[in-house]
């Protein structure tokens, strides 16, 4: 009968086997990990983005169907009685301001308060739109492509949040901070240099038709 005796020193350590099995598992599944956090971020970051940029879109959107709804609606009707009527709400929303602004609750895509109505006299119309709770990135944007792409009378821009007919926007130094020259906003750091609160409320004033 042969000796079936197992040679000590020979033998494969199993243990040892299986604990580097498990300690590359382990460093495979933390590297997986790792990825997939890094393609997590840059997913949140990219749907951040994509998101602002809807935003943005929408609101744009909203102000060129008002503005065409509101000349639409003024070339039908006496200026006089227009400058009595405008203000009233159930005429904005029935006549002039998109659907979907009177259903997100007369705020903007960006969930601040958001109004629209007409300014100036008996004689001359002008539609003016007016958005609250802008931070900078979204009051840049809107108001550098308003600047730009709206027939604008005058934009006006108040880096303290607040509305332009019940308090001017004075700056630290007491100074008028707001800004009414719209070649002066037309472009992205013109307006970011405008926009410099942590929350802005602008106002934009159309031609009159």
């Amino acid at each position: 009968m042969k000796n079936c005796n197992i040679d000590n020193d020979k033998q494969p350590d199993m243990n040892n086997s299986i604990s580097k099995q498990n300690g590359r598992s382990m460093v495979e599944m933390l590297g997986v990990l790792a990825i997939i956090g890094v393609l997590s971020v840059g997913g949140i970051a990219g749907y951040s983005k994509a998101m602002h940029k809807h935003n943005i879109n929408k609101t744009i959107d909203w102000i060129a169907e008002a503005a065409n709804n509101y000349y639409t609606f003024t070339a039908g009707h006496n200026a006089a009685d227009l400058i009595t009527q405008a203000y009233d709400g159930t005429l904005i929303k029935q006549f002039i301001a998109p659907k979907e602004w009177v259903k997100n609750g007369n705020r903007s895509p960006m969930g601040g308060k958001m109004s629209f109505g007409a300014a100036g006299t008996v004689t001359v119309q002008n539609f003016a739109v007016s958005i609250f709770d802008l931070d900078p990135g979204d009051c840049t944007d809107l108001v550098s492509f308003g600047a730009t792409n709206y027939p604008l009378k005058s934009l006006w821009v108040n880096p303290q949040n607040k509305s332009f007919s019940s308090s001017p926007c004075t700056g630290e130094d007491g100074k008028n901070s707001c800004t009414t020259a719209v070649n002066k906003l037309n472009s992205p750091a013109k307006a970011a240099a405008a926009c410099k609160g942590k929350l802005n409320s602008i106002l934009l004033i159309f031609k009159e038709h």
